[in-house]
């Protein structure tokens, strides 16, 4: 959660530089409270390291359809050894294989009832909760059936379900108890088998295992519990108390050997904490933690979690207030994630339609048949994705990136030119004219941000156009410059450094 500084410009009053480099251009989201300390955007554009230009911007992934099951947003993803078990509001399907872009054999298996599925797996075993009920399903069948959990000790409407070394561990609402079931057992449980955590003085939001160890998030703290074997089952490992709970349970997720999840204590909360080795650590930043506690709903958040090109990206979506933010455990950086959609005050579109930018459509993900999955949280679509797509089911994305502040010690600067390293001669020969001469479009604030002159446009190249130069000139002079570069067209659009032509 380190806090970027303003890039210090090498100008000595009287002495004209053509050309500097344009430090911190690339680099994470930073919007901050104070918009005169940092107004810095990154949407749809997430940093990577390379050894030859320093950090260079990739378009965030696209996704295209592969198919629709049912009629309601998709919840949960599982993978089996036979297919895809997908779990949507009102029903749960199975996919059989993706084959040319296409599902093979999908068939609905049950029905629910849900707002959210939280899934475990042990052995050939899978269990599902919803608040609601739970519900198991061995995972080698040919084609799974559900099955409802009815046990007299089975936790009445089960909140979340976590898988540790065969035991199925579930809690109730509003107790500080959990409780496990017989061994790769999904459908037994015995009355006796449960614990209360020890130093919770809160309620358990969140059971949810990580490298074989079993995290009790409440409501204000999280103990850390393991298996001891024996009558006892499970025992909390000494001196691995976390003083931050969680508003959000669905916020919580792993990736990697890391647990993270938005956070809350006794003293405040909107934080992103980190776990990992029984240590914990905050990885949000500030600008961040004042954006998220200006939301007016934090407890509806969730999060999905991939790997993607060696990045582990933990997604943390806010749909109230329709925002998504996204770190990189890669780089220890975030941005932003956002998704176009028909703007719903104009329910009665026709073409061309209207949008507007919203959280991220992302509501789940499964690794399936070699191909990340993402499930459709307005709808019961499930798409492909990936790098090589550079829409959303052929919706334009919208990649942003808001500089950090140009300033000279707030003396008055001349910005004759602006250039950006951008890939040129990306363009199409799909007919499409937006994707055959895709363009760069441009604006400047001369007040830090607040308020910004009008929308320039220039090429990107078309196909084999690969000395195009994105320039734009003509900037004027101002005290506090803050540049928007943003980018639309369905091609690849890296960004590999910005340069300036300036005169103090």
């Amino acid at each position: 959660g380190s806090e970027p500084l303003h890039p210090v410009l090498p100008i000595r009053c009287g002495e004209l530089l053509m050309r500097v480099p344009f430090e911190g251009f690339i680099g994470p989201a930073y919007q901050a409270e104070s918009w005169k300390a940092s107004a810095q955007r990154a949407v749809n554009l997430y940093p990577e390291g390379d050894p030859e230009k320093g950090m260079v911007y990739y378009p965030a992934p696209g996704h295209t359809t592969l198919g629709t099951l049912g009629s309601s947003p998709v919840l949960a993803m599982e993978p089996t050894p036979n297919g895809l078990v997908v779990v949507t509001a009102d029903s749960v399907h199975f996919v059989s294989d993706i084959q040319a872009g296409a599902f093979v054999n999908a068939v609905q298996v049950g029905a629910t009832g849900s707002a959210y599925a939280i899934v475990a797996q042990a052995g050939n075993q899978v269990m599902m909760v919803n608040g609601n009920q739970g519900f198991s399903f061995d995972r080698t069948a040919a084609v799974p059936t559900l099955t409802t959990i009815s046990a007299p000790a089975f936790p009445v409407n089960p909140q979340s379900c976590a898988a540790l070394d065969g035991y199925f561990i579930v809690h109730g609402p509003n107790s500080d108890q959990f409780f496990w079931s017989s061994p790769f057992d999904p459908q037994t449980w015995n009355a006796l088998d449960f614990a209360s955590a020890e130093n919770l003085n809160d309620k358990l939001r969140r059971a949810i295992v990580v490298e074989r160890e079993l995290y009790l998030i409440g409501e204000q703290s999280t103990e850390i519990w393991a298996t001891v074997g024996g009558d006892q089952v499970f025992d909390r490992i000494q001196g691995t108390f976390i003083p931050y709970g969680t508003v959000a349970p669905l916020s919580a997720g792993v990736i990697g050997q890391a647990l993270l999840w938005l956070a809350q204590d006794d003293n405040g909360g909107a934080v992103v904490m980190q776990a990992r080795g029984l240590q914990s650590k905050r990885v949000s930043t500030h600008a961040i933690e004042q954006e998220i506690a200006g939301y007016s709903t934090l407890t509806d958040a969730y999060c999905i979690t991939y790997q993607q090109n060696g990045h582990l990206f933990y997604v943390l979506t806010f749909p109230t207030a329709g925002k998504t933010w996204v770190y990189d455990l890669a780089t220890q950086m975030w941005h932003e994630r956002s998704s176009r959609v028909p703007d719903p005050s104009q329910p009665d579109q026709v073409a061309p339609i209207s949008y507007v930018e919203r959280e991220w459509r992302a509501r789940c993900h499964a690794y399936f048949a070699g191909i990340n999955l993402i499930g459709d949280s307005r709808g019961p679509t499930i798409s492909q994705l990936s790098p090589s797509i550079y829409s959303e089911n052929g919706v334009d994305m919208v990649c942003k990136r808001v500089s950090p502040h140009l300033t000279n010690k707030h003396e008055y600067v001349s910005c004759n030119a602006v250039e950006f390293v951008c890939q040129p001669g990306v363009g199409l020969t799909n007919g499409n004219a937006q994707d055959m001469a895709p363009q760069a479009m441009f604006r400047v604030s001369k007040d830090g941000g607040q308020t910004w002159g009008p929308q320039r446009m220039t090429s990107l190249g078309m196909a084999g156009q690969y000395n195009e130069i994105v320039k734009f000139r003509r900037n004027g002079r101002a005290r506090d410059f803050v540049f928007e570069l943003s980018m639309s067209a369905q091609v690849f659009r890296p960004i590999c450094g910005a340069y300036l032509d300036i005169n103090p």
